[in-house]
């Protein structure tokens, strides 16, 4: 800091200004000059409010020399890169660098190294104008500002950080009117920031883009763009500059925010399938199968996308890549895998689910899918039908058994006799009843049914001769005439 007698009372109060609205914790460096460095404080506010405000008041400006660039090289090679702080450097001077030494360059070369990511350097001249050499050397570092201040007058230390340095306001295309928020921090004073948008590339082709509200202040600032007279832009990605402008003396940071933005139709995505897809995918419990697609899309598809399962069929699992989800571009593969684990329906396709993340204003084409289905096992599908078969086999074996099994014994002569079958026909060996023919009587019928009688045999039940359709009774004893002549009797018993 080096300054003339007549107006080094006002940066007196200036600084004494600027330091009561420093955020707490900072620290402040006040190192005055002549030929080179002459005094170097430190202070922490607020707790060292009161010395820094003292050391303030007793310094004089009595230098005679202005050795600004030795100053400055000496000054930075104090500091340390610091990505968790930030430095800012603050030049006062009235005069012009007269130390035949040390060149500007010297300073700026050592800044370069020294300067932490978060460092800002400002070059104030009191009452004359910045050398155009010093406005050359220091543009090309980045994060600098040179100041004038008309002859009698201190610019005041108000100093606004701008974030963030870039606003991407989209594809204009498809939103005209965006919307984005800037936030605006400062010290030393409240203040209001002018707006103004440079977009030569827009004017170009006739369009116009710009923003409201023009001033913005202190906090949050919700700021809307507008597209105008686009008719004839042509496709495509443009750059643009929102300057952002403070009173004269105050310091802005930094002085214009870029601007990106597109103006071209949506961009559209597709799951390509590799190979033709089957209209259903059949698996069985335990069994995997893979679709593979290639991410195709327009012109204008050029970011990344996610690509994940959507609501699956109970049972059905399935990961994209191998993973749960997968974030690809165009041209790379997709690969969904699916397994089941045995609890899907049989034979009822079911349906499949790719969800698609793109970018907003995006589209995405509808993914083709087969559906999936679990076609049933040989028990599953033919186990009904074995088993009605092996119920009518068994049944007709069983009816086999039923018809030969013996309902029925007749005696005659001495011999018995078995009866089966529906119709049972007594053998040769049954003599003079070889022949007669009786039918399988019902559960609740009194005996079996005479079908057939030998013609030259007569049956006599009570006196009665008995005639085909006739019924027997069980365990009654029934005589047999042969040629008119007394043969004998037989019974029928039930078994």
């Amino acid at each position: 800091m080096g300054g003339s007698p007549n107006i080094f009372p006002r940066v007196q109060r200036e600084l004494q200004r600027f330091a009561r609205t420093l955020p707490e914790g900072t620290e402040v460096r006040l190192i005055t000059f002549d030929a080179g460095p002459t005094s170097d404080r430190s202070f922490t506010l607020p707790g060292e409010l009161d010395r820094y405000l003292a050391h303030v008041r007793s310094l004089r400006a009595t230098g005679t020399r202005t050795y600004i660039n030795r100053t400055l090289k000496q000054t930075v090679m104090a500091l340390r890169p610091d990505e968790r702080t930030a430095t800012l450097l603050y030049l006062f001077t009235d005069g012009r660098d007269n130390d035949s030494q040390t060149r500007l360059q010297d300073f700026t070369r050592i800044y370069q190294l020294q300067r932490g990511p978060h460092d800002w350097l400002y070059y104030l001249t009191l009452g004359i104008d910045v050398p155009a050499e010093v406005r050359a050397a220091l543009a090309p570092l980045g994060r600098t500002q040179a100041l004038s201040a008309a002859p009698g007058t201190i610019p005041a230390l108000t100093v606004s950080s701008v974030r963030p340095a870039t606003l991407h306001l989209g594809n204009l295309h498809l939103e005209p009117e965006p919307s984005r928020a800037l936030e605006v921090r400062t010290q030393g004073g409240e203040t209001a920031l002018q707006l103004a948008v440079r977009a030569p590339e827009l004017e170009r082709h006739g369009a116009l883009l710009s923003v409201t509200p023009g001033r913005i202040r202190s906090g949050v600032n919700d700021l809307r763009f507008t597209l105008a007279n686009a008719a004839n832009l042509p496709e495509g990605t443009y750059h643009a500059t929102l300057c952002v402008q403070g009173p004269d003396g105050s310091m802005v940071t930094p002085a214009a925010v870029s601007l990106e933005l597109a103006f071209h139709p949506a961009a559209r995505y597709a799951l390509e399938p590799q190979s033709p897809l089957p209209d259903t995918l059949s698996l069985f419990a335990g069994q995997t199968a893979t679709l593979d697609y290639t991410v195709g899309g327009n012109r204008w598809a050029t970011e990344a996308i996610t690509v994940r399962p959507g609501t699956l069929p109970d049972g059905l699992s399935a990961t994209v890549n191998g993973a749960a989800s997968a974030t690809v571009r165009p041209g790379d593969t997709v690969r969904l895998a699916l397994e089941n684990a045995g609890e899907l329906p049989r034979d009822l396709p079911q349906p499949l689910a790719l969800e698609v993340e793109a970018s907003p204003g995006a589209q995405v084409a509808p993914v083709p899918l087969p559906t999936v289905t679990q076609p049933p096992t040989f028990l599953e599908r033919w186990g009904l039908l074995l088993a009605l078969a092996a119920l009518l086999v068994l049944a007709i074996l069983m009816g086999l058994w039923w018809t030969g099994r013996p309902w029925g014994v007749l005696e005659y002569d001495g011999a018995r006799h078995r009866l089966r079958g529906r119709t049972a026909i007594l053998p040769r060996t049954a003599g003079d009843l070889a022949g007669l023919s009786l039918e399988r009587p019902g559960a609740r019928a009194r005996g079996p049914r005479l079908l057939a009688v030998p013609s030259d045999i007569e049956l006599i039940d009570e006196g009665y001769m008995l005639e085909v359709q006739d019924h027997l009774e069980w365990d009654t004893a029934v005589a047999v005439r042969s040629y008119g002549k007394p043969a004998g009797s037989f019974t029928v018993s039930r078994i």
